[in-house]
C-alpha cells in the first residue's frame, strides 16, 4: 500500500487554494446595477374588497396517546428531562383541536407582486 507523505499532500492543497483563489475568473464580478433585476411595480389591495381566513383545524377520531421518547442513548437528554419527554408530533386538545398546525395559501393572485409589510404579521 503506498503512502502518501502528509508534508506533500498540505502542499497540494495549498497550491491548489491559491491557484483557486488567483485565477482571473475569480475576480470578473457584474457590477451591482447588472446583477440586479428591475422589480415590478407592487400591487396595491384594495381594502374593500381583502378578505381574510379563519378557522380551526380538527382532528377526527380517537385521541392518540401520547408516546414517551426514548431518550437512553444520551444520558444528558435524560438528566435534563427527567426521562419523561414526550413525541410532540401529534397533539389534540379534549375538544379535537389540532395544536402545531401550518395551514398556506396554495395559490393567489398569479402574477402580482406586493409590497412587504411594514409591520410584522402574527400568525396566531
Amino acid at each position: 500500500m503506498n503512502r502518501v507523505c502528509p508534508f506533500r499532500f498540505c502542499c497540494l492543497l495549498f497550491l491548489m487554494a491559491i491557484a483557486t483563489g488567483c485565477s482571473p475568473n475569480s475576480r470578473k464580478t457584474a457590477p451591482p446595477e447588472q446583477v440586479q433585476e428591475a422589480a415590478a411595480p407592487a400591487y396595491q389591495v384594495d381594502p374593500l374588497r381583502a378578505g381574510s381566513i379563519s378557522g380551526m383545524i380538527r382532528y377526527i377520531g380517537k385521541r392518540p396517546l401520547p408516546k414517551k421518547i426514548d431518550m437512553s442513548g444520551d444520558p444528558a437528554c435524560v438528566e435534563a428531562h427527567h426521562g419523561n419527554a414526550l413525541d410532540e408530533s401529534l397533539v389534540v386538545s379534549s375538544k379535537g383541536g389540532l395544536a402545531n398546525a401550518f395551514v398556506y395559501v396554495k395559490s393567489g393572485p398569479e402574477g402580482k407582486t406586493f409590497a412587504t409589510p411594514s409591520t410584522p404579521v402574527a400568525i396566531d
